[in-house]
């Protein structure tokens, strides 16, 4: 089963700073400034890991990338970082528009 905890109360200009609330058993830290998260996430400590999913997500998800943690992660994050280069997303775009236009044209030639 799962549980969800509304926040949305929770004035974020009130708060500002990071704290800990106690969800059961488990600390939830909360930092609501976008480069401490950034910061926090990109270290190399280990300290903070993917939580463990409960066995409904993980059938959801199954083995991908999101599931993963530490020497798993990082090999599957050099794999498929690659793709998204900015050089190849602009390229990729441009074929997205290309296919769309070929696909409306066609629409609009079936309707006339």
């Amino acid at each position: 089963m799962l549980y969800t905890l509304d926040l949305s109360d929770i004035d974020i200009d009130f708060v500002g700073d990071p704290f800990v609330f106690w969800l059961g058993p488990r600390a939830i830290l909360t930092v609501p400034n976008p480069e401490m998260v950034k910061e926090i996430l990109s270290n190399k400590f280990g300290h903070f890991t993917l939580i463990d999913l409960n066995p409904e997500a993980k059938a959801l998800i199954g083995g991908s990338i999101a599931s993963l943690n530490g020497e798993k992660w990082a090999q599957h994050r050099r794999i498929v970082s690659p793709a998204f280069f900015l050089e190849k997303i602009k390229v990729q775009d441009l074929l997205w528009l290309f296919s769309f236009y070929l696909l409306f044209f066609s629409y609009l030639g079936s309707l006339l």
